[in-house]
Parts: structure tokens; sequence; C-alpha cells
């Protein structure tokens, strides 16, 4: 009864005090807010602190309509609370209560003529209102209140482009230039407001006059550009306002680092190899620069402008101590483009003339790399692999040797020893980096050998340690084949198996037969992803047809399997390299993009698209 009748006791309250109305109207009740104040003991009114709280209680459950009234309330009682009149017009523009708002806003300003912020948020109403004619007058009202202010004029223009009214904010930003008599007034303002137009040209002029303004904003012009070179139509007027700007201006390092990337960007490689000994020579002078543009050039995997800048660097005369990572680039990229002997080479040359050990088992170690890799010749690679490890005995550069090792006898069909070189590896305590692939290792030779069961948990354990690790996806198709495939489809888990280890054996005919024979099977876990592979095996032997007729029957019998998409993918891929096949590689990419947008493959596939688009002449 004590319960019952406090229940009604405090209804009674609520109802004398005015608010049964408020809470119903959004179906809220008091009850539903804990810890709110509905009086003090002693039954007096609530403070306006204690009504503060109720509306914040209200809308922050987005009962706006219940605090809306709560606080018309509160304003016709003490119409001078700032903190009232936010909430309040907070809450009718989340209600859309535009007309309230104009009124109460008004009412404002004719009690506080020179509140910016209320002026702000009346021009805010007009603007999503979108009546031309009071977006005029209220612009007009604010610049006679606000006279020679040119942080008034910047807010109002940024809001003009946040509501779309370029136009008119190009017309302030002309205004206040005149006012102010300063032309590269608003540089960044209307820079933005003409990359949103399309007038790239005259955008990179205005935001090379931003930069010379205010040398401050270089950092937020530099990322602006970055992405502009990348607009489709864009480059080539970026890069003719650039040049016009180096031209005038020879020795602006800022402009001519943008060029380069725009150069970079466009695939103009030629002209940024220029550009880079340009801002080579306004720096130091010591090569230091064109290393960085060849590093650049080497993670995009330009090899013939990584040796254009290294066969440049021979020639000059600089410190090669300061640059000497460049000979390793040099080497490497001789190698990635077909030419090992070269390559070999450039390797000897840092072992004989570079005096830091390190150096020379770098060096070392991609000799014997390049003899495994580029020329297959295990005997000697074996040999250079040896002679690091005997040199470095336990530290980075015996891990790397032991592991290429490993992997050797991996080749041969030797898996115990490969087993065993990766246990050595594994008793290095300071080799973590390695752990995540000798575990991946050890797990794939219990599959070669098929054991299921053991490689399944070796599988699972390895995503658990390494959760975002880099052979996590890989682990994580394994262990599925093996759960999915073990008990019903044993005979297509073991070709699966056979051609996964004929694979790592580099047995091409092998590979191709056992794919076959599990695709010959018919409708299993493993058909789609033995599709995947055969494609793909294909396309590293050059055989874009073999690899398109598999796609083709993929299509086919099994559109519905999960690799299907990576099929469709590599089909694109291939049918972009022909000019006469691109917009057939342009359609693909765009099905991926609409059905397939949750695959891991689809930045790729827009950034190919737009790479596409880039280079295709204007309709």
């Amino acid at each position: 009864m004590k319960i019952k009748l406090l229940s009604i006791l405090i209804l009674m309250f609520v109802a004398m005090s005015g608010f049964v109305g408020i809470v119903l109207a959004d179906d809220q009740s008091p009850k539903a807010i804990p810890g709110l104040k509905m009086g003090n003991e002693s039954g007096k009114a609530r403070s306006a602190a204690d009504e503060i709280a109720m509306v914040r209680q209200f809308m922050s459950r987005g009962a706006y309509i219940s605090a809306a009234d709560m606080l018309e309330d509160m304003y016709s009682k003490d119409p001078s609370n700032r903190e009232v009149v936010d909430l309040l017009l907070t809450c009718y523009d989340i209600l859309k209560a535009y007309p309230k708002a104009e009124l109460l806003l008004n009412r404002q300003l004719e009690k506080n003529p020179f509140d910016y912020q209320y002026h702000d948020r009346l021009l805010e109403i007009y603007l999503r209102l979108g009546v031309d004619s009071v977006i005029t007058t209220c612009l007009s009202n604010i610049l006679i209140r606000f006279p020679g202010n040119p942080d008034v004029y910047r807010s109002i223009i940024a809001k003009l482009v946040l509501f779309g009214y370029n136009d008119r904010a190009a017309e302030m930003i002309a205004e206040g230039r005149r006012t102010f008599g300063n032309v590269a007034l608003f540089a960044m303002e209307n820079a933005s407001i003409l990359e949103i137009k399309g007038e790239y040209y005259r955008a990179v002029r205005e935001y090379f006059t931003a930069v010379q303004n205010d040398s401050l904003l270089k950092p937020q012009v530099d990322r602006k550009l970055s992405l502009l070179v990348r607009y489709p139509d864009a480059p080539d007027e970026v890069i003719r306002a650039l040049r016009e700007i180096t031209d005038s201006l020879p020795g602006n390092l800022f402009a001519h680092t943008v060029l380069q990337e725009a150069y970079m960007t466009g695939r103009r490689y030629s002209e940024a190899f220029d550009v880079s000994l340009k801002v080579d020579s306004l720096m130091a002078g010591d090569g230091r620069q064109l290393l960085v543009y060849q590093r650049r050039c080497y993670e995009r995997r330009l090899y013939d402008q990584v040796i254009r800048v290294a066969e440049y660097i021979e020639r000059r005369d600089f410190n090669r101590d300061i640059i000497s990572d460049y000979k390793f680039y040099y080497a490497d990229a001789l190698a990635q483009s077909g030419r090992p002997a070269e390559a070999l080479t450039q390797y000897s040359e840092i072992v004989k003339k570079y005096p830091q050990r390190r150096d020379q088992a770098r060096a070392l170690i991609e000799m014997g790399r390049v003899y495994r890799y580029q020329i297959r010749d295990y005997d000697l690679a074996r040999v250079y692999f040896d002679s690091v490890a005997a040199m470095h005995h336990g530290g980075t550069f015996y891990a790397e040797a032991m592991e290429e090792m490993a992997l050797m006898a991996m080749v041969e069909g030797q898996l115990d020893s490969a087993e065993a070189a990766f246990d050595r590896i594994g008793t290095l305590r300071n080799q973590e980096e390695l752990t995540e692939k000798i575990d991946y290792h050890r797990a794939m030779i219990l599959l070669f050998r098929k054991k299921y069961e053991e490689a399944d948990l070796a599988f699972r354990k390895l995503m658990t340690i390494f959760p975002r690790g880099f052979y996590f996806n890989d682990a994580l198709a394994n262990s599925l084949n093996i759960r999915e495939s073990q008990l019903g489809y044993p005979k297509a888990l073991d070709k699966y198996t056979e051609a996964l280890y004929y694979e790592v054996r580099l047995m091409p005919d092998s590979v191709e037969e056992r794919f076959r024979e599990v695709i010959g099977m018919g409708e299993t876990p493993l058909v789609g992803q033995s599709s995947y592979r055969l494609a793909g095996y294909y396309l590293e032997m050059q055989d874009t047809i073999s690899a398109l007729e598999v796609i083709n029957e993929m299509e086919r019998n099994y559109p519905e399997d999960y690799y299907f998409p990576y099929c469709l993918k590599m089909r694109g891929d291939i049918l972009a390299q022909g000019e006469a096949t691109k917009d057939r590689a342009a359609e693909i990419y765009r099905t991926l993009l609409g059905k397939y947008n949750t695959y891991p493959f689809i930045g790729e596939a827009r950034e190919t698209l737009q790479k596409i688009k880039l280079l295709q002449p204007p309709s």
C-alpha cells in the first residue's frame, strides 16, 4: 500500500506541475528516466538546474517533442536564459521546426543584435529552406552588423559551401577581396570551390596562392593536390598549372615536389625523373632525394625507373655512404627485370666494397635468392645461404638463410630436412617476426603428409595466436577445406592437397593434373578453389586462353561458388590488359563493385576501374 500510495502521489505531483502532456507526447514517462529528480523533499518547485537535467535526459532518449515543450515553458518564464535558448534551437533543428526556430532567433537578435552565433544559426535555417531572397537579406544584415571582419566572411563562405551554394560563396570571396583589398584572401576556400566545379587549373593556382600567403597550409594543400591528381580528367590540368608555377618560381621546392607526384600519378615517369633531379639540386644536392624517388619507384615496382636512377647515381660523384641503399634497389630491380647476371654483379660489388657486415650478409642472401628463384641453381644458392648462416649464427640473417634452406628442402621433397630447419629457426627466441611464418610452414608440412587432423589443429592454433597475421586467411581456408572435405570428399581432399604440394615443388604438369582431377569430380567443397587456382596457374604461365577457359567453365557450372567472384576478377584483370577489351573489363569491375562489394579484392577492383576511366579518351 505504501508503494502504491507513493506512486499516486508522484503522478499527482507531475500533473500539478503541468508535465503530464509533455511526457505523453513522446510516450516517455518519468519512471523511465532513472535518477531524475522530480522535486525536493519539501515539495518546492524544481530548480532551473533540475529542469535542464530533465530536458537533457529527454533529448538523450530522442524525446525532442517533450524536451521542446518543456523548454518553451522555461523560456516563457526566463527569455534571457542562454542555455534554454540554445537547447530549444537544437530541438527545433532536429524536429525541422524551422519557422519556430526563425521566430526565436529573431526575438533574440532584437535583444542581442551583435550576437554572431544567432546570426549564423539564422543563416543556416534560411540555407536549409533555400529561399534566395531571404538568404540575401540575412547576409546583408550580417555584413552590416560586422563590417571589416574577414573571419565573418570566412565563416559565411564555409556555410555557403556546406549547403551547396558554391556560386554565392564565390561571390562572397570576390566581394571580400574587394572589401579588404587583398586578391589572395580566402584562397583555400576559393580553390575548394573551383575544384568542386571541375576547374582544376584555377584550383591549383589558388592552392599555391594560399601556400604563398601562409606556409603552414603546405601539409593541407599537399593532401588536397595528392587527391586532386587522381581525379579523372584532372592530372593534365594540374600538371599544366604546376609547370607554369615551377617555371615562374624555379626555386620553389614545394611546387616541384608536388609536380613530381603529379607526374608519377599520371605515369609520366621520364618527366618525374627530371623533376626529381631538380628537387635534389634544390635540396643538398647529395643524391638523397634521388634515393627517395628511387625507393618510391621500387615500391611501385617501376623497375626500369629504379635502374635509371641507379645508373645516374653511378655516373655522378655522390657520397655513396649516405645513399648506399640505392645499390640494393638497383640489384633487385635488375633481378626482377629478368637480368640475374647483372644483379649478381651488383651484389658482388656490395660484398667487396661495403664495409658493414650486415650489408655484406644482406647482399649474400640476395645472391642466394637470385640463384634460387631466377636461375634455379639450388646447389649454388645453398652455398650462399650456408655462408651467411656461418657468418651470423643466431641472428636475423641466420634466420633468413635457414628459412630459405628449409623452403628449398620443401621444393626438393625433403620434408624431414625442411621440418628440421624450421625447428632450428624456432629455437631463436629473438625472431618473433618469423614465428608465424614458421608455424604456418610446419602446418603445411603436416598437410602435405596428409595428417589432416594434426594439420587442422595447427592451422587453428595459428589463427588463435595471430588473429591479424599475414597467413590468417590461408590458414582459415586450409582448416575449412579439411573439415568440410575430410569425411565426405576424402579423394578430392587428397588430390587437392597433392596439387598444393606440387605447387611448392614447382612441378607444373602435376599441379595441372591434380586440379583437373578435383574439378572432374563435380561439385565438392574444393571445386571452386581448384578452378581459381588452376586459372591462376595458367595465368602465371602466360596462358591467358586456358585461364579464361577455366573461368568460363566455372561460370557455366558453379556461378554460386564462393570463389567465382575471384575468378571473375581474374577475367577482368586479363581483359584490362588489352586496349580493345578495356570496356569489357570495366563492366566486370562494375559488377564486382555492385554484387560482391564485401570481398577483400574490392579496393583493388575499384582502383583498377578508376585507372581504366583515367586512361580512356573522353567520348
